[in-house]
Parts: C-alpha cells; sequence; structure tokens
C-alpha cells in the first residue's frame, strides 16, 4: 500500500510540474519583425530585452510585445537601437531545472509502472 501511495504522489508531482510549465501566465501579442522595425525609426519603443531568439518590448506608451528575431540575422539592429535612444538589456534565456527535466523525461515510465 505504500509503495502505491508514493507512486500516485509522484505522479501527482509530474502532473503539477508539468502544469505549471504550459500554464505560465498570459504571454503578451508578437509583433512581425518589421514592424517593430518601424515603431522603433517612430521613436515608439521605450526598451528592449533580448532573451535568446525573442525581444520583450515595451513601448512608450507602456504596452508590452514580442517579437522573435530572423534567423537571417540584423547586424545593424544594435545599432538602430542604440541611435533611437532605446533602453538595451540581455537575458539568459529561461531552462528548466534539473529535477523538472528528470520528472518529465520519467513520467512515460512512471505511467508504464503504475498501470501494470
Amino acid at each position: 500500500m505504500g509503495k502505491n501511495l508514493l507512486l500516485w504522489l509522484i505522479i501527482g508531482v509530474v502532473l503539477i510540474t508539468v502544469f505549471n510549465n504550459f500554464n505560465s501566465g498570459e504571454e503578451p501579442p508578437q509583433v512581425a519583425y518589421s514592424t517593430f522595425l518601424n515603431q522603433v525609426e517612430a521613436g515608439q519603443i521605450a526598451s528592449v530585452v533580448f532573451e535568446g531568439q525573442e525581444l520583450k518590448v515595451t513601448r512608450i506608451n507602456g504596452e508590452r510585445n514580442e517579437v522573435v528575431l530572423p534567423s537571417v540575422g540584423d547586424g545593424r539592429l544594435l545599432e538602430t537601437l542604440k541611435d533611437a535612444g532605446v533602453e538595451v538589456e540581455g537575458k539568459v534565456p529561461e531552462e528548466r531545472s534539473f529535477l523538472a527535466q528528470l520528472l518529465l523525461a520519467s513520467f512515460p515510465i512512471l505511467i508504464i509502472i503504475a498501470v501494470f
């Protein structure tokens, strides 16, 4: 009985972890890269946070958007932002913890064990 209870407890923790990863809150709307560049040139952007291939953009009116950088790359982007007076910040992209990765990888095995 104790083994069965422990198994259900582990399954519950894994389910909660998975649910929390998928339900991380409301995401700001995405804007096309070309639209973002037009906003920068028009002086509508207050700050930009680089997070891997994503940009977290805050406009002067407080509205927040996300922009995905094109895979081609734009070597002039930082210069354009600097010339427009935009505050630029960089962050390391978030990664799952080792425990979360372990639990997610173990989930199918735990389901098989629970069934048999």
